[in-house]
């Protein structure tokens, strides 16, 4: 039976009901653009078709693993009315893979391994109210909070609560602002388990940003649903403090951005129940550097950008961090270089390629992955 806010077609609709997909995306192009009807209602999206290579991969045992080169595509929905006074709803539908990480589906592997079924997921619906510096949003939401890549949380997790915001200019042109918020955790595209509590401060000044939050996870252990997750995460507490910093410059007339991140796990498990938690009670410690330059916000204009990781197992809870540079569907226990290029072709046609090489921490798996996508984009 499927849930009601996930729609599941057969496989042998699968590449007709692919092509319905993409049509119906496509046609809300004109939608959007008849203002004059609906003016207080946005209509946005994007379908991104992806070429996936996997290579040089080893097992745990050293072994070879044999490559993978598959086909996918995203499609994403969004819907903005403005409901006056403040008010405004959102939502978004897009399609969705087996895990809450994975919004993309295969629709061709050519190495024989299984394609997936086409489904469609209402992803995101919440109200959101913003008066001046203080806003409010209610519902199932994008994570509402500062992150520089994503190695603490990926993009395409949203959570269900309430999240709270107030910003407070500072002397000269910088300000403060802290996130707060309660949540509802994903296990799966519609399932939910575990809660999630967090704050951070957001401080802007001149070149920098800097941002320091807590983000506490916790497990509802009474729930069977939450074996859906790997490596026992939806048992599992965690408490992550978060600590960001970036320095924005010029150079050759480009925005050129220097990061820094710094992840630790403050949850101790020392004499846990589980064997996971109790072999990696000590790694709990995470790194990101990286630079990136240009921007993509013109037609002819290239963004290039380079990421080096240092993950420990327990470092985030990797059921909800980026599971895209390696193909066990992880980015915890890893290591790596995380290399990014992006040319827009047009206002709405971007080419990109992201290619990673890891390695496991404690084990000798590890392997090579390349993405080369094409992204098209309406509003």
């Amino acid at each position: 039976m499927c849930s009601r806010n996930a729609i599941r077609f057969g496989r042998h609709a699968r590449f007709r009901m692919m092509r319905l997909a993409l049509a119906a995306l496509m046609l809300a192009v004109p939608q959007a653009a008849s203002a004059a009807d609906r003016p207080a209602i946005d209509i946005s999206g994007d379908v991104r078709l992806r070429l996936e290579q996997d290579w040089d991969s080893q097992t745990e045992t050293g072994a070879k693993r044999e490559e993978r080169t598959r086909a996918r595509f995203r499609a994403r929905l969004r819907g903005k009315a403005d409901l006056d006074g403040g008010f405004i709803a959102r939502a978004q539908v897009r399609t969705t893979g087996q895990s809450q990480q994975s919004a993309n589906i295969t629709f061709a592997d050519f190495d024989g391994n299984p394609e997936d079924d086409l489904k469609v997921l209402l992803d995101q619906y919440s109200v959101v109210w913003q008066r001046g510096s203080v806003g409010a949003e209610v519902g199932r939401m994008a994570f509402p909070f500062f992150t520089s890549n994503e190695y603490l949380w990926d993009n395409d997790v949203s959570v269900l609560g309430l999240s709270g915001n107030v910003s407070l200019p500072l002397p000269g042109s910088g300000k403060l602002k802290f996130n707060g918020g309660a949540f509802k955790l994903p296990v799966g595209p519609t399932q939910l388990s575990g809660k999630l509590f967090a704050g951070q401060a957001v401080l802007e000044r001149g070149h920098i940003v800097l941002a320091a939050g807590l983000f506490r996870f916790d497990a509802d252990r009474g729930d069977k649903d939450r074996l859906r997750l790997l490596d026992g995460n939806g048992g599992r507490d965690y408490a992550i403090l978060s600590l960001n910093a970036q320095y924005k410059l010029r150079a050759a007339s480009k925005p050129l951005v220097l990061g820094a991140d710094l992840y630790r796990n403050l949850q101790g498990y020392r004499g846990a129940l589980d064997s996971i938690s109790r072999a990696h009670a000590n790694r709990r410690t995470g790194y990101v550097l990286s630079a990136g330059w240009g921007d993509t916000s013109k037609p002819g204009r290239l963004e290039v950008g380079y990421r080096w990781f240092r993950m420990e197992k327990l470092a985030v809870n990797g059921s909800y961090a980026q599971d895209d540079t390696f193909r066990a569907g992880t980015g915890t226990d890893l290591k790596g270089h995380d290399i990014y290029a992006n040319y827009a072709v047009t206002r709405v046609l971007t080419l990109g390629i992201r290619a990673a090489a890891v390695e496991r921490l404690i084990t000798r798996e590890g392997g090579k992955r390349v993405r080369l996508d094409l992204t098209y984009r309406f509003n």
